[in-house]
């Protein structure tokens, strides 16, 4: 009566998910067993690693059509929140990793936010005026010069450990 405890449902949604993950590894290994010992290893991972990604999307799908679009809103951002809570100290590292991977591609977009805005402050005919409806983003960082969408993600990086934050990226590059 063990082995049935563990499929019944009693946690929440994150706990279910985990026991998820956990049967369908212990399925896989077993079958990656039974076929190595069946002298089918030739194609072996190649096929267990496109029927578990199958079987991932399927999920994801049947999770996704199960639930209505504000009950997963609400769900993911519950799971959000709890990872934050969780691994708020190691998030710089993957920040370091970010800045390190995508800076040329920020620095572009910046160049090319830009280049919008000022042709949007020329008042050009084929141009539309942008409207400043956010009042935090409307005193501050680089109002008027590059675009309201650029001005959010600069403002998120400015409140960034930036120290740290560039002390990891160096790590990940050296």
């Amino acid at each position: 009566t063990k082995i049935w405890c563990f499929f019944r449902e009693t946690g929440t949604v994150e706990q279910e998910a985990v026991k998820f993950t956990k049967i369908w590894c212990f399925l896989l290994f077993a079958m990656w067993i039974a076929l190595s010992l069946a002298g089918a290893g030739a194609g072996i991972s190649v096929t267990l690693g496109a029927l578990t990604f199958s079987a991932f999307v399927s999920s994801a799908m049947l999770i996704a059509f199960g639930l209505s679009r504000s009950e997963m809103e609400e769900r993911v951002m519950q799971l959000w929140m709890k990872l934050m809570e969780k691994y708020h100290e190691h998030l710089n590292i993957a920040k370091g990793l970010l800045v390190l991977t995508s800076a040329p591609v920020f620095i572009v977009y910046i160049g090319i936010s830009f280049l919008n805005q000022s042709i949007r402050n020329i008042f050009l005919l084929c141009s539309k005026k942008g409207k400043m409806n956010n009042e935090s983003l409307k005193i501050g960082v680089f109002e008027g010069l590059v675009t309201e969408a650029a001005r959010r993600l600069i403002k998120e990086v400015k409140s960034w450990e930036l120290i740290e934050v560039f002390t990891y990226a160096i790590y990940w590059g050296a």
